[in-house]
């Protein structure tokens, strides 16, 4: 659920670690961010996906709110979800059970600022 809040800009950062789920399959990741960004209201513009040799992957989707990114660190097991919106606040609390079932982690950091 967004929550309008004209002029304030949103940034939450999800950090997981201890990730047991394949963070070098594409799939999986848009799976992640698309639920998410479904499931929190938000309407995709454009998306890109950037995959680093020898490992590690990127995913941008620009938003209508603003942006949402990905990036893995397979070789650590982590995967950091930063979201950016614009007058309206994401509530990422309502997907965290789905994340960490469909990343396999319970280590979980979430960060919220108004900028």
């Amino acid at each position: 659920m967004l929550v309008s809040n004209e002029g304030n800009v949103y940034h939450t950062a999800v950090a997981f670690k201890q990730v047991k789920a394949d963070l070098e399959s594409r799939e999986l990741l848009r799976e992640v961010a698309e639920h998410i960004i479904c499931d929190t209201g938000l309407s995709i513009v454009e998306s890109y996906w950037h995959h680093y040799a020898p490992i590690g992957i990127t995913g941008v989707y620009v938003l209508k709110q603003s942006s949402l990114t990905l990036h893995t660190w397979p070789e650590y097991k982590k995967l950091v979800i930063d979201i950016t919106t614009c007058g309206q606040e994401v509530n990422v609390d309502k997907v965290l059970d789905y994340l960490k079932t469909r990343l396999c982690t319970e280590s979980i950091i979430v960060s919220r600022e108004v900028l």
